[in-house]
């Protein structure tokens, strides 16, 4: 959670039961912060990040990415971030109901981060639909109300074994 959603304080108390098959149980306390008129929407959201690891088997061949919770049929999600750690990564492409929406080079896409005051660190590439820090209009939406495919495409100079970190904002009315 990064406060964006305007959240001032969390407070959250787990409860673990049995030893050998544990069950979790949670309340979250959550209070509110002064937040910018402009994002009033976003109150009713908060941030999840997920990691997924995938073996991209040769180099120079365009590969799907298994991106967490893309599939607009498993219910998708709104984006903020999706970081790729890889250190042969060298294009990426994003594809959204048929639709190419973004092709560019790791290096283009370092520059867009620098040009917007990031500094894009070695091995990692992230794809930031929010680089102005302006969340509401600008996540990246895979939710079958916007759309019915999403798929994130990458070229590598060779195989290895990669990771891929989503921030997602999912709407505390799912829980």
């Amino acid at each position: 959670w990064d406060g964006q959603a305007g959240i001032k304080s969390m407070r959250l108390e787990v409860q673990i039961t049995g030893a050998t098959a544990p069950n979790l149980s949670g309340v979250a306390e959550v209070s509110r912060g002064v937040i910018n008129q402009g994002e009033e929407a976003l109150a009713r959201y908060m941030a999840r990040h997920h990691r997924a690891t995938q073996t991209i088997s040769a180099g120079g061949v365009k590969t799907g990415l298994l991106v967490p919770h893309i599939d607009p049929f498993a219910g998708g999600s709104s984006f903020k971030r999706i970081a790729i750690y890889s250190n042969n990564l060298t294009a990426i492409q994003v594809v959204r109901g048929g639709v190419t929406e973004l092709d560019m080079s790791v290096a283009d896409l370092n520059f867009m981060q620098k040009k917007a005051g990031r500094v894009p660190q070695t091995g990692m590439t992230v794809l930031d639909f929010i680089l102005d820090n302006t969340i509401l209009g600008n996540v990246w939406q895979t939710t079958p109300e916007v759309c019915n495919s999403a798929q994130i495409y990458g070229v590598f100079s060779a195989g290895e074994n990669i990771t891929i970190d989503t921030e997602e904002l999912l709407q505390l009315a799912s829980y």
